[in-house]
């Protein structure tokens, strides 16, 4: 199902199709990588939260619903018309999604190619999987997330002090409201949700949770638990000292989320979207990274990704690389470490470049693909260090 967008802050075009297993989203900074992640995230959640049953009662043979004529007939009939109210009503709340003022988006069109996913829209959640986001500001939300509580305790507070004080108009509630409650982009918002809810969430084991284990394992070299207060903690190995979130390396702060979604929160199909997942890695982990991202796509999960990293990127050319059905290809996984499981099918791969005002769909193939802006900035600064050598030192 291809998504497109117009007018999207900085992003004057844009569309992917989110039918590939493994998106990426690449380019020089401002854009718009992440304008466009947040509004996946939004109308994902929109339509899983503006539940199909709402569009079921529109139909009054609900008995043969699912006999696949009537139900053609039917969708012919309504689905565009339905979809088209659905997806006004998401431009109308995309505001709220952003946390930005009144008419920023005013000019924004939104696009959905759904002809050839009718079917599935109306018989299944497929279309619009369950959605997670991990934006760039999880290292603060890990760290921050009780302080930024206590904020939201103080606003209950003041809306209390407004009642006492008999304040008659309700305006001034309403500018409170307006100017503390709401103050983030709504993937951050849930995000923080989760972070405060750790001591109940934790109760859940996901039947993905060896995938949670295997980054604590292979690169976090230690245990992620959640304390008596609820809050994030990491037990290096072969120590039994606990430390808080507060107390660990940058790198623990940056995957200690994503491990609980994995050890707690994870289901199958579930679409899961990472804000630069190289945030403070070092090049070693972030090959790992490449790897435990190709592993979880291979499970059946939905991953999109912005980044800005060539060793990622190199990475999962290795993985497509070794997918061929050549003999040599299995001496050098033997060679190098890698196993059945590391591999990426290039057919899965969804890579665009955003460049200027528009993105642009990338070629994938079974050598992988390449991103022009990353190459030609890694081949200057080469020539450069070349230059400056040869002409100083030798």
């Amino acid at each position: 199902m291809k998504f497109g967008v117009k007018n999207l802050g900085v992003l004057k075009e844009a569309e992917i199709d989110l039918a590939k297993d493994l998106l990426i989203l690449c380019g020089p900074n401002n854009t718009g990588k992440t304008y466009l992640a947040y509004a996946v995230y939004g109308i994902c959640k929109f339509f899983r939260e503006n539940s199909r049953e709402k569009y079921r009662e529109n139909f009054r043979d609900r008995e043969n619903f699912r006999d696949r004529k009537i139900f053609r007939k039917i969708s012919e009939r309504h689905f565009p018309r339905l979809l088209k109210g659905a997806i006004i009503l998401w431009q109308e709340v995309l505001e709220s999604d952003f946390s930005v003022k009144s008419g920023f988006f005013k000019e924004v069109k939104v696009n959905l190619g759904t002809e050839e996913g009718i079917e599935i829209f109306f018989l299944s959640n497929q279309a619009f999987p369950e959605i997670y986001f991990f934006p760039a500001e999880r290292i603060a939300i890990n760290v921050f997330s009780k302080e930024l509580s206590i904020r939201r305790n103080e606003l209950v507070d003041e809306l209390l002090e407004t009642k006492d004080k008999k304040i008659k108009t309700q305006a001034s509630v309403f500018d409170i409201l307006k100017r503390r409650a709401n103050r983030y982009p709504r993937p951050v918002r849930d995000s923080l949700r989760i972070a405060e809810d750790l001591e109940f969430l934790q109760k859940t084991k996901s039947n993905f949770a060896y995938l949670g284990e295997m980054i604590e394992n292979e690169i976090l070299k230690g245990k992620i638990s959640v304390s008596e207060n609820g809050a994030m903690q990491y037990t290096p190995d072969g120590t039994k000292q606990v430390l808080e979130t507060h107390l660990t390396a940058s790198m623990v702060k940056s995957l200690t989320s994503i491990v609980f979604y994995f050890k707690h929160l994870a289901k199958k199909n579930d679409f899961i979207i990472i804000d630069e997942p190289e945030l403070n890695l070092h090049p070693d982990n972030q090959r790992l990274v490449a790897k435990m991202l190709v592993r979880i796509v291979n499970e059946g999960f939905k991953v999109m990704l912005s980044t800005h990293s060539d060793y990622l990127i190199r990475e999962f050319n290795n993985l497509i690389m070794l997918k061929s059905e050549k003999p040599e290809a299995k001496k050098l996984m033997k060679k190098y470490g890698y196993v059945e499981k590391d591999l990426l099918d290039f057919n899965k791969v969804g890579a665009y470049l955003f460049k200027e005002d528009k993105n642009f769909l990338l070629e994938v193939d079974e050598t992988g693909f390449a991103v022009g802006t990353i190459d030609e900035e890694i081949n200057k600064l080469n020539q450069t260090s070349q230059e400056i050598y040869f002409t100083l030192y030798d």
